[in-house]
């Protein structure tokens, strides 16, 4: 029953906007009640008690296998907390931020769930709660640090890391067998394959997310500590010299599903690309063929790659009761339990990697999805971090996609991103 009402509010499918002006019209709702004598697992304990009676609205972007993860978890809380009135409601990821920005304070959900990257622009448009006094201390020491990163802004805990995210670099083992230790070894490697006729070589895709953290084989970032632009200079150079040379390990794409394509059709040797598409790709070309390597050295600066990590974070919005609240802290405590982060991990479910440190996942190319994350490059909690993504994607386009000398891209996103990093911004040469 409960996965059918996600499903019929979710009937807009993942493509279609949703006006904030129609979400009242969108939502189902629903007492959840235990059928017969629900009882949870003995160690399934929530963290939070509640005294009363609430209810609960949910907003999420989840897909199928997500929902169908989801509706387990709900039976076993609605087994502790049975007088819950849950009202779910499918918002598209895209629209999360302006639709909770333009529903009047207190007429939207108790809970939204969405990436850490809405975070700072929820908290600056005064949106969302901190909830850090919400927070026991063992709670706190039993997250992962790299997932605290996704969480705090200006000083606040403005959202619940519930399961990390992020970019990894996947190896087809039937076209290579091992590892490239460098980038010339990866670059060099694909170019042979394609020369053979095996493949394209390496189909890779420079968007935002898979070519600016490859600052950090330069040893820069998009933020400095104090919020400087740290992409100037030589610095600056260094990185778009590393991002042509990878452009010439095979095809080049620019936000499309391209790559993902080839690679999973078995034409491309390496793919930089999100943890949550691992379980389609062991689908296209089976785990023991799926690999997931560390980052190669760049011999330039003898500095590894990288790949951006994130979070899906719950939210708990302002405007809303203090039993709402106390109904949304139950709700997301109850998802930090470790048998509910397992649930949501299961390889033939929702694939969900956990926050919760020593946690036992069944799946070997799981447990690698994770360690590589652990290893990542936190994405910068910044409110103007939407407005650095196009300057720095004309820059890689100019060089990846046409050719252009790393030096005038340098010049282009130095110009674009004045307003950015109003009076702090270096000149190229700087």
């Amino acid at each position: 029953m409960m996965i059918l009402v996600l499903l019929l509010t979710s009937c807009s499918g993942p493509g279609d906007a949703i006006d904030p002006q129609t979400i009242a019209q969108t939502e189902a709702a629903m007492t959840l009640a235990p059928q017969g004598t629900v009882q949870p697992p003995a160690l399934l304990t929530p963290i939070a008690t509640l005294d009363s009676a609430g209810e609960l609205r949910l907003w999420l972007s989840w897909d199928t296998h997500d929902l169908q993860a989801l509706d387990r978890v709900i039976q076993l809380f609605m087994g502790e907390y049975p007088n819950v009135t849950l009202r779910i409601t499918y918002v598209h990821e895209d629209e999360l931020y302006s639709a909770l920005r333009d529903v009047p304070p207190g007429e939207g959900p108790t809970v939204l769930l969405g990436p850490s990257q809405l975070g700072p622009r929820l908290w600056e448009a005064g949106r969302i709660q901190d909830i850090g006094d919400l927070i026991s201390t063992d709670l706190h020491t039993n997250i992962l640090p790299v997932a605290w990163t996704q969480a705090v802004y200006d000083g606040q805990t403005v959202g619940m890391p519930l399961a990390l995210e992020g970019v990894l670099l996947y190896r087809n083992r039937d076209l290579v067998l091992t590892p490239a230790a460098d980038v010339n070894e990866l670059v060099s490697t694909s170019i042979s394959l394609a020369n053979q006729g095996l493949g394209i070589g390496s189909a890779l895709d420079f968007g935002f997310n898979y070519s600016v953290s490859q600052l950090q084989a330069c040893g820069g970032s998009i933020y400095t500590a104090d919020d400087f632009m740290g992409f100037g200079g030589s610095t600056g150079r260094c990185w778009l010299q590393l991002v042509k040379r990878l452009s010439e390990a095979g095809r080049v794409t620019l936000n499309t599903d391209d790559d993902l394509t080839l690679f999973a059709a078995g034409e491309s040797a390496w793919l930089i690309d999100v943890a949550e598409n691992a379980p389609a790709l062991i689908g296209a070309i089976g785990e023991d063929n799926l690999a997931i390597d560390n980052w190669p050295i760049y011999e330039v600066t003898q500095e590894s790659m990288g790949g951006f990590v994130w979070t899906e974070n719950a939210y708990i919005p302002t405007g809303i009761t203090p039993t709402e609240t106390a109904t949304a802290w139950s709700f997301i405590s109850f998802m930090l339990t470790p048998q509910v982060q397992l649930i949501l991990a299961e390889p033939s479910g929702a694939w969900h990697i956990p926050v919760l440190d020593d946690l036992e996942l069944e799946s070997g190319l799981q447990i690698q999805v994770a360690e590589s994350l652990l290893q990542g490059i936190p994405l910068p909690m910044k409110s103007t971090l939407g407005q650095c993504i196009v300057g720095l994607e004309n820059a890689v386009r100019l060089v990846a996609q046409q050719g252009a000398d790393p030096i005038l891209g340098l010049y282009v996103v130095v110009a674009d991103l004045e307003s950015v990093f109003p009076s702090t911004t270096p000149t190229p040469e700087g």
